[in-house]
């Protein structure tokens, strides 16, 4: 596009193998290259053909579907045969597959949509071209969040969809979600039109048209639509210069280097690079509140992670969560590391263990800017199932007035407005009057429960508590301690 900067990498030919990056500009004269870069990605050698993968008795060989669980693990090899375009990008006399070569991303990227999500994909040359493993990841991710937190009929906004539509048309395939999709760059938009339309996307995904107003990224869209999440892979650098430097090579052993090329927009955010995004994501966030479930950003440098809790920290934001995306693959993201960030304002609450926290602290963060643990281990020494731990909890309760009970084969669910289980609890109680507790169980009973905590074993038959809805961590860790006063003589019994 006219006025367009495009970013490339380019490759010398020299004996160590490395790539310089310029800045192409209409009339601006090439960056002279000072140093090598290292742009994070690997090259993928083919696997060894495992069980699962031989070939049919026609011949024609079969490849199992890529997963978390398996490593996002592909033989390219097979895969070859199914797409003969892959072909040509394999080393001579190896089964290593060449990921240095623009050409030949583009190549595999548009065969794993095909060939495993059935996703006829539309790139636009000149543009990042996405890794497709590592947008599953961010959406398996997404999907866990919105299973705890009790989502349904999900409708997700893509903020900065890009030229490939990548999220939206994966969101689907792999879930049936709706989209909304935002870009500034007319340019990506038609592009990623014509993903619609090949895939017949269409009204499942709709295009927001972002370039006549990038200051705003989702508030008068989520006024007017319904929106479960948003997401956003956000531009991670503020300056060129910073991502020259990030990537700055020390004169060290040969390494070969891949060639990128990626539009100035896809790269840099000049007001702050991806913390400065998103923290323009919480400033409107804080406006629009609970019109989203879940606000969600992508983060590609640690760093950002310290900063961007602390917005949200300063912005008064309680619920949320962070997590380091973890894969290995060629085309997952083998040695680079991401970071997602959520935030909520409900009060319902995802899985958050002390091990996903324990990684945070030491780093710099501080740990009042850490989010709040929800899941606690819960150590009690006489034999006793789930359900029987379930009766003997409700016997406990017997009396309290506003609470309920679910108990299930291998988990017990409490719902309660308060304490019931404390002395205070028991005093206010008994200084009102019968038709006083009457009037007030009732009035409870036509209101949402305030605080929900779902008590279940793990898979090593450990006993874990859930506050899965709540916004008191007092009242948390005062349950807490209520169940090992009074079943610290108990054990579980296994599943």
């Amino acid at each position: 596009m006219a006025g367009s900067r495009i970013v490339r990498a380019f490759r010398e030919t020299s004996q160590e193998n490395k790539v310089g990056c310029s800045i192409e500009e209409p009339g601006v004269r090439k960056r002279q290259k000072t140093e090598s870069l290292h742009f994070s990605e690997q090259i993928g050698v083919a696997k060894p053909v495992r069980e699962g993968n031989q070939g049919t008795e026609s011949g024609s060989p079969v490849l199992a579907i890529p997963t978390l669980e398996n490593r996002f693990q592909v033989d390219f090899r097979t895969l070859s045969v199914h797409h003969p375009q892959l072909q040509p990008w394999f080393v001579t006399g190896t089964d290593v597959y060449d990921f240095l070569e623009p050409e030949a991303v583009v190549a595999m990227s548009k065969a794993l949509l095909l060939q495993f999500y059935s996703i006829d994909a539309v790139f636009l040359p000149g543009r990042l071209v996405p890794r497709v493993f590592n947008r599953v990841l961010y959406l398996n991710w997404l999907k866990r969040l919105l299973d705890d937190t009790g989502c349904s009929d999900i409708c997700g906004l893509d903020i900065g969809t890009g030229h490939s539509l990548i999220y939206p048309m994966l969101g689907h395939s792999l879930y049936g979600w709706k989209f909304i999709a935002t870009d500034i760059d007319p340019a990506s938009l038609l592009v990623a039109a014509e993903n619609i339309r090949v895939n017949h996307l269409s009204p499942l995904v709709s295009l927001v048209d972002r370039s006549a107003t990038p200051d705003v990224l989702f508030l008068d869209i989520v006024a007017s639509s319904r929106v479960t999440f948003t997401m956003c892979n956000p531009p991670f650098y503020a300056t060129y210069e910073q991502l020259v430097g990030k990537y700055f090579l020390r004169k060290t052993h040969s390494m070969s280097i891949p060639l990128i090329k990626a539009s100035y927009s896809e790269l840099v955010h000049p007001d702050g690079g991806e913390v400065g995004f998103v923290t323009k994501m919480i400033a409107e966030s804080v406006k629009s509140r609970s019109l989203v479930k879940w606000y969600t950003t992508l983060l590609g440098q640690f760093e950002s992670v310290s900063q961007v809790l602390a917005n949200l920290y300063t912005a008064g934001i309680t619920n949320s969560t962070v997590s380091e995306l973890s894969g290995s693959s060629s085309q997952s993201l083998g040695k680079t590391r991401r970071w997602i960030v959520a935030w909520s304002f409900g009060v319902d609450r995802p899985r958050i263990a002390a091990a996903q926290l324990k990684k945070l602290k030491g780093t710099g963060i501080d740990p009042a800017h850490l989010p709040v643990k929800t899941l606690e281990t819960v150590k009690i020494t006489t034999e006793m199932g789930i359900v029987q731990l379930g009766e003997r909890v409700d016997l406990m309760l017997l009396g309290s007035v506003g609470y309920e009970m679910e108990i299930k084969d291998d988990e017990v669910l409490l719902s309660f407005n308060e304490g019931i289980w404390t002395r205070a609890y028991r005093r206010k109680m008994a200084r009102l009057e019968a038709d006083e507790i009457v009037k007030r169980q009732k009035l409870e009973d036509e209101m949402p429960w305030k605080y929900v905590f779902l008590i279940y074993l793990d898979p090593h038959d450990t006993l874990i508590v859930w506050w899965k809805r709540g916004d008191d961590t007092k009242i948390f860790n005062s349950f807490q301690g209520w169940l090992r006063k009074n079943f610290n003589d108990v054990t579980m019994c296994p599943k």
